[in-house]
């Protein structure tokens, strides 16, 4: 919705499209087959109307020798505007482990390259913005996450998830953020 996504700014053309693509790979590809591969792209504008956003996501999930256990790769990069430092990108290895029907447990391992949009080292104020956060891309840190999932689901459509993230950022100089942070979420999850 232009008008409430806007932050007052007047953008009713503002339009974001989207496309996705999911293939399994066949049996007749042996060791390989049942491999997932994943890939989607959005576009559409930041919150102003004037900068466009394009999103998109690669991934990729095979399963290993060892019963109810995979592996994955994920490549997320986003692009706001254009020029340079207007990238930011995740690199993200995933094993999960299937314990049973009810229960997933998942460890993540994920380099960040910040760039301007997601500004994990700092970000300062501005006045004179309507918005009243200017990035100072001078502060901007790389980062490395380690995130461990437990997923238990309780009914069909109904899960919970448990999650731990350790966040180490590369450098911090100058940033009103702590270098290492450690996190714990905790989700009731429904789909529909």
């Amino acid at each position: 919705d232009a008008s409430s996504n806007s932050n007052g700014v007047s953008n009713g053309d503002r339009k974001t499209y989207g496309v996705a693509v999911h293939y399994v790979l066949p049996d007749s590809l042996g060791f390989l087959k049942g491999s997932e591969l994943d890939i989607a792209y959005i576009n559409g504008r930041a919150n102003t109307g004037e900068d466009a956003v394009q999103n998109l996501y690669i991934g990729a999930t095979v399963p290993l020798p060892v019963d109810k256990l995979s592996a994955g790769i994920a490549w997320d990069v986003r692009q706001q505007g254009g020029g340079p430092n207007s990238t930011d990108s995740v690199l993200g290895l995933y094993l999960e482990y299937e314990v049973d029907d009810k229960l997933t447990l998942n460890a993540r391992l994920e380099r960040v390259n910040d760039g301007p949009s997601l500004a994990l080292g700092n970000r300062q104020t501005n006045s004179e913005t309507d918005a009243g956060a200017v990035i100072n891309t001078a502060g901007t840190s790389d980062a490395w996450d380690m995130t461990l999932t437990a997923n238990y689901k309780l009914w069909d459509g109904v899960s919970t998830r448990l999650e731990y993230r350790h966040t180490s950022l590369d450098d911090s100089a100058g940033s009103t953020v702590d270098k290492d942070t450690d996190a714990i979420f905790a989700n009731v999850i429904y789909e529909f």
